[in-house]
């Protein structure tokens, strides 16, 4: 899946030109739809679940869509989450169906954003051998937001994870991206 995805949004952005959040992932699911022949009869379900930003620095905005997919932005100290929609691409949803939003909001200086996969918050562990949950996720977050920097923030991402994990094994993959402007 996440080879279809790459093709198909380099053809997206990168030939068609289009760098509309929402516009991306609606043209990304007709083509996953087409790649897995989903709109015939097929048992095929697959489909990603992601996060789109445009970054506009002459306007000083970020414009965000997102597939099963939220984006964290930590300003002033605190963490706001906007949602992204509650649908990926590809799966059996057809086109006409489908539809995503795009988020615009206004940048102000030292704004933290975060985009990530669900890896991260699914993963079992802890003393009890339960999902860390987006709650601790977000805290954790929000933690290494705070900090005066970033430089850090992947070895204390990373570390957190692996002994939340401890012995078990990783469950799905884990991706999470910060970025400041």
């Amino acid at each position: 899946v996440s080879s279809v995805v790459n093709n198909a949004l380099n053809i997206i952005v990168k030939e068609r030109n289009c760098l509309e959040p929402a516009q991306i992932l609606a043209q990304l699911h007709s083509q996953i739809v087409v790649a897995f022949r989903q709109d015939k009869a097929s048992d095929n379900i697959d489909g990603a679940d992601l996060g789109l930003v445009a970054i506009d620095t002459s306007q000083n905005t970020i414009r965000f869509a997102g597939a099963s997919s939220n984006l964290l932005l930590h300003r002033k100290g605190e963490i706001q989450e906007i949602k992204g929609d509650k649908t990926s691409v590809g799966g059996k949803i057809q086109k006409d169906q489908m539809k995503f939003s795009t988020h615009e909001i206004a940048i102000e200086k030292h704004d933290r954003f975060f985009l990530f996969s669900d890896g991260f918050e699914d993963q079992l562990g802890g003393p009890r051998n339960k999902k860390l949950n987006k709650k601790n996720f977000y805290k954790l977050l929000q933690s290494i937001a705070s900090k005066p920097d970033l430089k850090n923030a992947q070895s204390e991402a990373t570390t957190f994870f692996e002994e939340w994990k401890g012995a078990k094994q990783q469950l799905d993959d884990v991706l999470v991206l910060g970025f400041e402007i």
